[in-house]
């Protein structure tokens, strides 16, 4: 306010002076006469006086200029001091992490924030008024909300809340068709099903967690097709996969479809409750079926036209509704191949549903059940194990995708190869030393792909490589060769083809309806005319050897071991009998080093390979085909020893009631590197309270040997005296 004041009076000082200098001027110029000194006296005075006066008028107009600015400035004061507190409460940012928080606004107080894992962020905020007050209360974990309390000067409060998600970095937020939310819609949840009523395609729309993150999705054109939604944050990749069929296009024609028509579901006897048609809760059509808590049904379907047919791949497709507020249900779906003749039931598959879908709504759900191999009829199970009543409806089969890598046919020049085996995947054939041979060759599965790469010399090798149509893949190998290596081409007993005669296989064993009196009569073809074929006829039980010599010196020996008796009668079936699957039920010894192979084997494919050690398989004595109580066993096994020890391998039988050891026997080997078969003695019958046999094999050659096509054979009872 000085400093104002000042600027005024040094204004108004330079005004007088210029006014001053004016009159000096005016006064210079009235008279160019030279003055008297007495009047230079008089102008001096008069002019001095003028001036005088002058400067006390502009004093006066000083004093009144002060006056009215400090008038002014008291005015300006008093309105200051008048002004009231401020009532801004508002936010002027809010940060995670020291990192803006994104989309904030001032008038917007709720928040939920995405988080890639379960760790709270840092909250900061900044008040629009510096006179405010900011309080944070951090959340601690994601369960709970973060708050942020702002206090204006007149104690006005606003409250800002930021909530939690925990979601992955390329998670999906949602997935609409038509913007309506895909039925089951769960962002871990990456794989979908939708069955549509004509080839047209929804709008498939999306939104992420993260506006970093990128979605790249396939092309959309008519169904069925299956369409891909590739997310990406960063490293991390994620894909949601949605297939798209066409009812009509896919399903078989199955009866009571949409259940309109009778009810002719079975149901389990025996069950807590019995299903039935319902109005209640319907997908389609008039009616569904309603399954009660606890119980199961099942339907078979004859296989008939407009049905899958045998070698088919199928999946089973229907609608469920789980009416159910619980976290956790249990409902099963089976596709059971069914065959009239034995009453056998195969399952392909089953697909079990604990969670996963979404309560209270109809959702389309299905499982692939692979092949139908050998069956008449296929049963379709629904098994509801829990608590919830469930409702199905719309049940169909449909094409499915098929394993099947197998052969149907191998043709050499248009000839079908001899011996062939779909399970057999390596060959010998012998050319004729110029020609390579074409190689033609049919899937049992008529979708799956064959591709044959043939040899590049009449002593090379053809293979075929065969994928299924889940690209399950089994590789056919046969092996050129342009000179006789002493192979046959077939076996005859008694002028009858033996059946599963095998050219690289040289061990097989036949048993003889009835009682025989001499051996049959066996004959061989030779695939190379050129070779020496010497048959050796042995006596009952014994070998029969066909011995193949070649002009090159090459020599190759078939046996064939016959003995007397029926089948049937003398040997007792139990699971894995050539080993053809699994070794399930077989105890080992922990030193031993017992697997399937396939490098030697006697019946089916594979046999038991024993390097030291011990293996025991119990035989139950109850029911069906297995041995019973009281009576007297003997085991008869092929054994062949990859060395030259002749003795060391025990055959023991015990009795597994009160462990009685009814066989212990030390087999000699006569002849190592070939297939010898070996039977025990008995020693004793079974006890009647016995209530299982336990078959002992233990490998003390120090050899590796080879064990297959092991049975019990029952015998006539001993009398002990």
């Amino acid at each position: 306010m000085k400093k104002k004041l000042l600027n005024i009076i040094v204004i108004l000082l330079f005004a007088i002076i210029l006014v001053s200098c004016n009159q000096e001027t005016t006064n210079s110029s009235a008279s160019t006469e030279p003055l008297t000194d007495a009047q230079t006296t008089i102008e001096a005075v008069t002019t001095t006086t003028a001036l005088t006066t002058q400067a006390v008028t502009t004093q006066a107009l000083t004093t009144q200029a002060v006056t009215t600015l400090v008038e002014t400035t008291s005015e300006a004061a008093t309105t200051v001091t008048e002004t009231s507190t401020s009532n801004n409460a508002d936010a002027a940012s809010i940060s995670l992490d020291a990192i803006a928080l994104d989309g904030f606004l001032p008038s917007v107080q709720d928040y939920t924030v995405y988080l890639p894992t379960s760790v709270i962020p840092t909250v900061t905020a900044i008040a629009a008024d510096t006179n405010s007050t900011v309080i944070v209360t951090q959340a601690a974990d994601v369960t709970e909300i973060t708050t942020v309390v702002i206090t204006a000067e007149d104690t006005t409060t606003k409250t800002y809340t930021i909530s939690y998600v925990v979601a992955g970095l390329t998670d999906l937020k949602s997935i609409k068709l038509d913007d309506v939310l895909l039925v089951g819609f769960n962002s871990a949840r990456t794989d979908y099903y939708i069955l549509l009523e004509d080839t047209v395609m929804p709008v498939i729309t999306y939104s992420t967690y993260y506006d970093e993150t990128t979605v790249v999705m396939s092309s959309v054109i008519a169904a069925p097709q299956t369409v891909t939604l590739t997310v990406t944050n960063g490293a991390e990749e994620t894909v949601y996969t949605i297939e798209f069929a066409v009812r009509d296009a896919l399903a078989y024609n199955i009866p009571n479809f949409g259940f309109e028509a009778t009810f002719d579901w079975q149901t389990w006897s025996g069950t807590a409750a019995t299903p039935g048609l319902s109005t209640e809760e319907v997908h389609s059509g008039l009616y569904a079926l309603k399954s009660i808590s606890q119980s199961s049904v099942w339907k078979e379907l004859e296989f008939v036209a407009g049905l899958p047919t045998i070698g088919d791949a199928i999946k089973l497709g229907l609608w469920v509704y789980i009416d159910s507020d619980a976290p956790t249900y249990d409902f099963t779906l089976k596709a059971v191949g069914f065959t009239i003749s034995t009453s056998a039931e195969e399952v392909f598959a089953e697909v079990q549903i604990i969670d996963g879908i979404a309560l209270n709504q109809w959702v389309y759900i299905e499982g692939n059940f692979g092949d139908i191999l050998e069956s008449d009829r296929i049963k379709f199970i629904i098994e509801n194990n829990s608590g919830a009543i469930i409702y199905v409806d719309d049940l169909q089969v449909i094409d499915g995708v098929s394993s099947n890598a197998l052969l149907d046919e191998i043709q050499l020049d248009s000839i079908a190869l001899a011996g062939f085996d779909a399970l057999i995947e390596d060959y010998v054939y012998i050319t004729d030393g110029i020609n390579i041979p074409v190689v033609t060759a049919t899937a049992l599965n008529p979708n799956a792909t064959v591709l044959v790469t043939g040899a590049l010399a009449v002593d090379g090798f053809t293979t075929i490589l065969v994928t299924a149509e889940d690209g399950t893949e089994k590789t056919y190998t046969i092996d050129l060769r342009g000179a006789s290596t002493g192979l046959l081409a077939g076996i005859l007993i008694n002028g009858v083809t033996l059946e599963d005669f095998v050219a690289t296989r040289n061990t097989y064993y036949i048993y003889l309806p009835g009682i025989s009196e001499a051996s049959p009569t066996v004959t061989a073809l030779a695939i190379d005319n050129s070779d020496t074929i010497t048959i050796t006829k042995g006596v009952l039980p014994g070998y029969t050897t066909i011995l193949v010599e070649t002009t090159g010196g090459v020599s190759n020996e078939y046996v064939v071991y016959f003995e007397e008796g029926n089948n049937a009668s003398l040997s007792t079936p139990y699971p894995d009998v050539n080993f053809d699957k699994n070794l399930e039920g077989w105890g080992f010894s922990s030193a031993v080093d017992v697997t399937q192979t396939s490098e030697k084997y006697l019946n089916g494919s594979q046999s038991l390979k024993m390097v030291g050690g011990v293996a025991w398989l119990d035989v139950n004595l109850t029911g069906g085909d297995y041995p019973s109580n009281g009576n007297a066993y003997s085991i008869g096994m092929w054994i062949y020893v990859e060395g030259s020890a002749t003795t060391g391998f025990t055959i023991t039988l015990l009795e597994k009631e009160n462990n009685i050891e009814l066989i212990n026997e030390t087999v000699t080997v006569l002849e190592n590197n070939r297939w010898i078969y070996v039977q025990t003695e008995i020693s004793g019958d079974v006890s009647a309270v016995a209530s299982y046999l336990r078959i002992v094999i233990n490998n003390g050659t120090g050899e590796t040997v080879y064990v297959d096509a092991i049975r019990l054979i029952e015998q006539a009872s001993l009398v002990i005296e």
